[in-house]
């Protein structure tokens, strides 16, 4: 999980605990400040399964927050991953993250052939190095 997103969730907290601020806000404030915390530099990162399932759990726990417990038959409990799912009613991050670079890699094909950006993309290494060689 990245330690910024962790600083902002952290930072906004007390407001997502807040009795004071309806649902929608704490959506919005989640939405606007946190998310995209997270999401910055994305299309340039490189996720392994355990990250994207590490980050679908942070999400799932912040959204836990805003939504808050319910109380049925009399006794309090946690919302489901698909109750938190079906409330949030968006794309989970790992999505947004996925879609990301679908955007970026569009982007550098579009771009002319003389951009840096470009010829790193379309260059194919040469040659081959010994195993466990760094160099």
């Amino acid at each position: 999980m990245d330690k910024y997103g962790n600083r902002s969730y952290y930072s906004v907290l007390p407001l997502l605990r807040s009795k004071a601020l309806s649902r929608t806000t704490k959506i919005r404030m989640y939405k606007t400040i946190t998310r995209p915390v997270v999401l910055c530099g994305s299309e340039a990162r490189c996720l392994m399964a355990n990250d994207e399932e590490n980050l679908c759990i942070w999400e799932r726990k912040v959204l836990r927050k805003i939504f808050g417990p319910i109380c049925a038959a009399g006794y309090w409990r946690s919302r489901t991953n698909e109750e938190v799912r079906q409330l949030y009613g968006e794309l989970d991050i790992v999505t947004e993250m996925k879609k990301g670079r679908l955007r970026w890699l569009g982007r550098v094909e579009r771009m002319s052939e003389e951009r840096v950006v470009k010829r790193l993309y379309q260059n194919t290494p040469e040659g081959s190095r010994s195993v466990g060689s760094l160099s």
